[in-house]
């Protein structure tokens, strides 16, 4: 389950919120289908509503997907789960999720694909709005995006499976800009990648923690660069081995 607390004057008062009902639990403890393989993802106040403000989303291993209000997580109730919408089923879910402008971003753990959906005014869109090409195994994909002040936005995500960095185009998933495996001769390779691992962006590098070291990823401008529908990219690699 989650919980939340917040202190007023001197007692601590909580919240809470579970996703299975009591007929689950021997089913779901059984089948190791635990709550929680998603970390919880907080949602800016921007795509709340009157009635639920402020929103977090999460999501367990049975591959429910959960929008909840974090002022008012539902508690425990043994007939239905009461939150704000739990109608996204995915083919188990592990990792983590990715939030920008008006879009969450998740992949289905096994077997399944990255997709984007859409959320304003408190309404999750169940649908998605756009979904990425490649069919993931386990254990998905953890993404994470950049952009140039809100433009040009990429989506990061490493497959663990294929042991591969790869760059979509965070508007259009159906589009993916990179991958570490592009490169001849193996230049760009990510090396031995670990499960659950998300990409790290900043100051224009894309990090990533792996099991022989750090790798990172950024311009070369020594390169050709590569055209892509709305951005010039070209990667090189380096990677700081243990010692």
């Amino acid at each position: 389950f989650f919980f939340s607390s917040r202190r007023r004057h001197t007692r601590l008062q909580g919240d809470w919120s579970s996703d299975v009902c009591s007929s689950d639990l021997a089913e779901l403890s059984a089948q190791d289908l635990d709550m929680g393989s998603l970390g919880a993802l907080i949602l800016p106040d921007s795509v709340g509503s009157a009635e639920h403000p402020h929103l977090m989303v999460t999501g367990g291993k049975e591959g429910r997907f959960y929008l909840i209000d974090r002022d008012d997580m539902g508690k425990f109730n043994s007939t239905f789960d009461d939150v704000v919408n739990s109608d996204i089923v995915l083919n188990r879910i592990f990792g983590n999720a990715a939030y920008f402008n008006g879009n969450i971003y998740l992949a289905d753990g096994e077997y399944g694909y990255l997709r984007s959906y859409s959320i304003a005014d408190g309404v999750l869109n169940t649908v998605p709005t756009s979904q990425a090409r490649e069919v993931n195994a386990f254990p998905g994909l953890s993404p994470t995006v950049s952009s140039n002040n809100g433009s040009d936005a990429i989506l990061w995500a490493i497959d663990w499976f294929s042991n591969q960095l790869r760059a979509y185009d965070a508007n259009n998933l159906a589009v993916e800009l990179w991958n570490s495996s592009k490169a001849a001769n193996s230049r760009d390779a990510l090396g031995g990648a670990v499960k659950f691992t998300v990409p790290t962006v900043a100051d224009g590098m894309v990090y990533v923690g792996g099991a022989a070291g750090i790798v990172a990823y950024g311009l070369d401008r020594k390169s050709t660069r590569l055209n892509s529908s709305h951005l010039v990219i070209s990667y090189a690699v380096f990677c700081l081995k243990k010692k």
